[in-house]
Order: C-alpha cells, then sequence, then structure tokens
C-alpha cells in the first residue's frame, strides 16, 4: 500500500514540475521588471522634464497608447500594461522599453527626431512588448546557465540576462522589431519611412559604440523593404 502511496506522490510531483517552473520563471519576470523600474524612478527623482522633454513624453505617450490598441488586437495575450513615456538625461541607451510598459528616451535624442520618427521609434519598442522579447530573452539565458545557477534570484535573473546579450541574439530581436514595428505603423496608417529616420539617427548618435556596426545592417534592410537603395549610406 505504501508503494502506492510513493508512485501516486512521484506522479503529482512529475506532474506539478511544470506548472512550479512556470511560476518559478513568472516570478523571475517579476524582479526584472521591479530591477528596471527602480532604476527609472531613481533617475526621475530629480524632478520633472523641462517643457520640451514634458511636450514629448505626452505626444508619445498618445501614440503609444493608439498603437498599443493595434498590438492588444493582434496579440490579446500579450500583457494589458499602462503605457508611459518618461524622457531621461544621459540614458546609455537612447530609446527602450522596459517590462510593465515603460518607455524611456533619451532627451538629446527624443528632441532630435520629428513626430514621424518618434512615432515609429514607440512602435519599435511596442514590438519588443508585443513580441515578448524580455520574457525570451530570459527564457534563453536560463538555458545558457547550465549547472551554474546562482542561489539569489535577482542575481540568476542578472546573469541569464547577460549570457542572452550576444550580439548575435540582439540582432535577431532587433531585426524582429523592425518588421513588426513596420507593419504596426501600415496598420496604424503612419509613415513607415520614420523607422528610416529613428535608425539613422540612432547610427548616426552610436558612431563610436561598439555595436554601431549592427545598426547598418538594419539601415540596409529598412532600405530594401520601404524600396529605396539599400547600398546608400
Amino acid at each position: 500500500m505504501a508503494v502506492w502511496r510513493y508512485l501516486v506522490l512521484g506522479f503529482g510531483l512529475l506532474l506539478a514540475a511544470p506548472a512550479l517552473a512556470q511560476l518559478e520563471f513568472d516570478y523571475m519576470v517579476g524582479v526584472a521588471e521591479d530591477r528596471y523600474d527602480t532604476l527609472v524612478l531613481n533617475a526621475r527623482r530629480d524632478g520633472p522634464p523641462d517643457e520640451l522633454a514634458s511636450g514629448f513624453e505626452k505626444r508619445a505617450g498618445n501614440v503609444a497608447r493608439r498603437l498599443w490598441v493595434i498590438v492588444r488586437e493582434q496579440h490579446p495575450d500579450v500583457m494589458n500594461a499602462r503605457l508611459d513615456v518618461l524622457v531621461l538625461a544621459d540614458l546609455a541607451v537612447p530609446f527602450a522599453v522596459l517590462g510593465r510598459g515603460k518607455i524611456i528616451a533619451d532627451r538629446d535624442y527624443a528632441l532630435s527626431l520629428s513626430d514621424e520618427a518618434m512615432a515609429a521609434a514607440v512602435a519599435h519598442e511596442l514590438a519588443h512588448l508585443a513580441l515578448s522579447h524580455q520574457k525570451k530573452r530570459l527564457a534563453l539565458g536560463m538555458a545558457l546557465m547550465g549547472s551554474d545557477v546562482p542561489q539569489r534570484l535577482d542575481q540568476r535573473v542578472r546573469l541569464a540576462m547577460r549570457l542572452s546579450s550576444s550580439p548575435a541574439e540582439s540582432r535577431a530581436i532587433e531585426a524582429e522589431a523592425d518588421s513588426y514595428a513596420l507593419k504596426l505603423l501600415q496598420a496604424a496608417g503612419m509613415p513607415r519611412e520614420g523607422l528610416l529616420e529613428a535608425l539613422l539617427a540612432l547610427r548616426g548618435r552610436m558612431q563610436d559604440e561598439a555595436w554601431f556596426s549592427d545598426v547598418a545592417p538594419r539601415v540596409a534592410s529598412l532600405r530594401a523593404e520601404l524600396g529605396l537603395d539599400p547600398s546608400m549610406p
């Protein structure tokens, strides 16, 4: 009789393992999002942005919410995030989206964009949310950890994100986001050429960065998609 009890218990644990693994993964996603949210909140402790940056936040926020309606129609399983656009000074990256729908933009880069380029940059960042890129990167990093897994969850999150940040993986993710952004802009009736302007501004800003070479193929691919000469500088 005791043998059957052990068999039933073992079978139950076997069935529960995937659910427990998913629960742990979801918790790790939350840890990552909390970490990024804290970084943003710390960066805004000095007070509200100036008038120009505040105007950009309002315009970009309106565009983000308009595009997000389309994203939710196409991806009903994606999170129902409250979207906010925040302009910060001296960011390491010009434009990015955090896990809970906070889009952050470097002030100098943001204010250099036309409204069409701003909308395209927002569309690109929403593509990362729609396609669950952060979760995919976290899952890939966890798979790459192997047996060397830190005990603390926050350390595991940092290690997983670092392991999944290879140049090849980053290029694939950015290309996928560019492709979806074009479709999103078209669905919203917005000029797709704005994405080319946003990328060219990014390329000009990142000339001295190690990953500048990753932007050039994106520009060439986008020119071809828009029916322009991909060999143009």
